[in-house]
């Protein structure tokens, strides 16, 4: 798994689609896979040990807070110099204004290691499928979603020498919840994910 990685939230957002958890509708593969079944395909095919599952209703709202409030703070942006999805992500990062609103929504207490206390990370997929990847379009954007999330609330990084190993890592279970979002006129998909941080061992 990646290593842990400093604070970082770029959100971009739009309207809550209930159905790519589903597998009905918009946001859903060839074989109708949602993005539960698709995390989890993803995790046993590269030998992950995590275990994904649908988030709460809680979760969900914090999703559905994050969407509402970028998709406000977008329409307030110029995204006319943008090309790629990193020019997008950029212009958002660098909107201070925009930034303050999605800290305040995503304002958790920070995590502690081994109390089971929860810790957040923020996933982001740009929704289009290359042509040579396997299975369907949803195993494409789990993958996305899950390998470059970032964390919200991580205890501090500390590592021990001579090795310089991090003093944690994840836990075993994530609960994910999604929303599919319009900015700039590309479609994306949104994931928070919560889980837990454990002690590191090797």
């Amino acid at each position: 798994m990646k290593a842990v990685r400093k604070f970082l939230v770029i959100a971009l957002a739009g309207v809550l689609a209930l159905s790519v958890l589903t597998g009905c509708g918009g946001g859903g593969g060839a074989s109708g896979t949602s993005v539960i079944d698709a995390l989890n395909y993803w995790a046993e095919f590269y030998n992950e040990r995590y275990v994904f599952k649908a988030g709460d209703s809680a979760l969900q709202t914090k999703t559905n807070e994050l969407a509402a409030t970028i998709e406000e703070s977008a329409k307030e942006l110029d995204f006319s110099s943008a090309k790629t999805t990193e020019d997008i992500v950029a212009i958002v990062k660098d909107d201070v204004p925009t930034m303050q609103k999605i800290d305040a929504v995503l304002n958790f207490p920070q995590a502690k290691i081994g109390d089971g206390s929860p810790l957040y990370m923020f996933g982001l997929s740009e929704m289009s499928l290359p042509a040579d990847w396997p299975r369907d379009k949803m195993t494409y954007y789990a993958h996305q979603l899950y390998d470059e999330a970032e964390d919200v609330n991580a205890p501090d990084k500390h590592y021990e020498d001579p090795n310089w190993e991090p003093d944690w890592t994840y836990g075993d279970e994530f609960y994910a919840s999604v929303a599919t979002v319009t900015v700039a006129g590309r479609q994306y998909m949104i994931a928070l994910f919560k889980t837990t941080a454990i002690p590191y061992t090797e």
